[in-house]
């Protein structure tokens, strides 16, 4: 409809997407292409075209025999008899792999297809090379031949799938024709909750630490969260190589799904999805891994700490360890991006999208990191009697971080087993930093809450605003954005009580939030990076509260 109102050129319709999970290996894909395969059948469904109809498929087709094996059998799965007619190129033939822009760019070449008619060729390929029966791979010279649809497939470590359908854009009127019939959405609920912080790992430690007036320093004293204080959530043997990012979300997880009561339902666990958030992942392993390279040459290289650097690699775990096969995503490299996996799964709850979404946000301590924002003017040291300092600066834990989850249900689900929901997810926002002439991070912050009332002011708007203090610029940034809006925002308690947490910070305070019997209705938990993004998402409190 936006486009129309504009007169704009219609390039290519964006006709169904499918995303999945493997759930067995942390680098090898599927044998059979169990995930790709139905990857490939939900973005067909979505785009309601038949696989037959397709005139090009782009391949993820690295060149590695267990992923060019296991994409060809979800390919011949997919199309049988039919597969030696719908030609395949391999696009990193001609670009190279792009790693994660490999499925934009590449998506990007299927557009020029549609736009062409033409079909490009797989770059230094002769057809005595294909090694699989019966593919159709496009060599020589580009084809002329007529494309209505193609299927672009990106088949990530972990077993994590991407298909998108591209249509031209002939297609457009016909799909909204078929898209006239509307239903009933469901409500995102929040049913389970996952604390996993120094001196806080649970329920009661939490609650006791967010009911108290213990400060900063209070930590210095709490347990250190190591693999002895995850002894009854995780399996100390398989969890033994992995890094510590991935320990505090594997455990995390488990807290809240046993919170939700999910713990081991598989009729639940199997369709769920996974999105995750990360400010930097596993850090110290990247570090490691290529701080070898470096010093001894690539023979050094150690795959293991390559495997578990991989910024999805927490949701690969989750994935295998559960045996999640719906979607395994991570959202990485920002302060919002936990609030930003929570509004995700929201949005994914709300339009049917998927039932139950685990959101995980989890940091681990990195001493580079810590160099990079010291270096920057971001972050202070404590001071010795650990209480945070006065001058501007974030302080943080003086050992590990940590991780906060929550579980995200369909209110129609949760209500078939009875759950009992903490939340409902009402609104969310996005809005990037604008030039400083037109306001900078103080605009971005505005922007997100004046959306916030276009989603939410049937139910009453905002509610109480609770921001992301840190002791840096973007405490002034959030409350000159929320007076500008007319609305005053609270500092809030993680920083004075836990020091700055990244992109847990965000979900702790949501976490808090669930915790006080006589807390207001409905609240709005604000979230600014030092890009000067901005994210906010809305929850109406519902009955259930976190308890000792």
């Amino acid at each position: 409809e936006a486009a129309a109102f504009r007169s704009a050129r219609v390039r290519a319709r964006l006709a169904g997407w499918g995303e999945s999970a493997d759930a067995h290996h942390l680098t090898q894909p599927h044998p059979q292409g169990d995930g790709a395969l139905a990857a490939m059948r939900e973005a067909l469904g979505r785009a309601r075209v038949s696989a037959h109809d397709l005139g090009m498929i782009a391949a993820h087709a690295t060149g590695t025999p267990d992923n060019d094996g296991a994409e060809h059998h979800a390919l011949s799965r997919l199309l049988g008899d039919d597969l030696p007619l719908v030609p395949v190129v391999g696009l990193k033939s001609s670009l190279g792999h792009t790693l994660g822009g490999a499925g934009a760019v590449e998506l990007v070449m299927s557009c020029m297809a549609l736009r062409e008619q033409r079909v490009p060729a797989c770059v230094d390929v002769k057809p005595e090379d294909v090694e699989f029966s019966g593919l159709n791979v496009s060599t020589g010279e580009p084809s002329s031949r007529r494309v209505a649809h193609t299927l672009n497939t990106s088949l990530g470590f972990g077993g994590a799938n991407t298909c998108v359908v591209l249509s031209e854009a002939s297609c457009v009127a016909t799909h909204f024709e078929k898209s006239s019939v509307t239903r009933d959405m469901p409500d995102a609920w929040i049913t389970g909750v996952g604390v996993l912080l120094e001196g806080a790992v649970g329920h009661s430690a939490f609650v006791r630490r967010a009911m108290s007036s213990e400060a900063f320093s209070a930590l210095s004293d709490a347990p250190p969260l190591d693999d002895g204080a995850m002894s009854d959530i995780l399996n100390a043997r398989r969890a033994r190589r992995m890094s510590v990012y991935v320990k505090f979300t594997l455990a995390a997880a488990t807290l809240a799904l046993r919170d939700a009561q999910l713990s081991g339902n598989q009729d639940v666990l199997s369709t769920a999805n996974a999105i995750l958030g990360s400010m930097h992942g596993s850090a110290d392993f990247c570090h490691q891994y290529y701080s070898q390279i470096v010093s001894q040459g690539v023979l050094a290289a150690n795959p293991v700490l390559f495997a578990e650097g991989v910024p999805n690699a927490a949701a690969a775990h989750l994935s295998t360890t559960l045996g999640i096969k719906g979607a395994c995503q991570t959202i990485i490299g920002s302060r919002t991006a936990g609030l930003d996996a929570l509004a995700l799964a929201a949005c994914r709850v709300q339009t049917g999208a998927a039932d139950t979404v685990i959101v995980v946000a989890a940091e681990a301590a990195s001493a580079i990191v810590d160099r990079a924002y010291r270096a920057n003017g971001l972050q202070t040291l404590a001071r010795d009697d650990g209480d945070l300092p006065s001058r501007s600066g974030f302080a943080r834990p003086s050992r590990e971080l940590g991780g906060v989850a929550f579980v995200v249900e369909s209110s129609f689900a949760a209500s078939a087993r009875s759950a009992k929901p903490y939340a409902q997810i009402d609104g969310n926002a996005w809005s990037c930093a604008f030039s400083p002439a037109r306001g900078g991070p103080a605009s971005a912050v505005r922007n997100v809450l004046a959306q916030l009332w276009q989603d939410t002011d049937t139910c009453g708007g905002p509610g109480t605003l609770v921001g992301s203090a840190c002791n840096t610029w973007i405490d002034r940034a959030e409350r000159l954005g929320a007076r500008r809006s007319g609305l005053h925002c609270d500092p809030g308690p993680v920083h004075p009580r836990f020091g700055e947490l990244h992109s847990v910070s965000p979900m702790t305070a949501l976490a808090m939030q669930l915790v006080e019997a006589d807390a207001m209705p409905r609240c709005s938990i604000l979230c600014t990076d030092w890009s000067g993004a901005a994210s906010a998402v809305t929850i109406a409190q519902m009955a259930r509260r976190l308890s000792r």
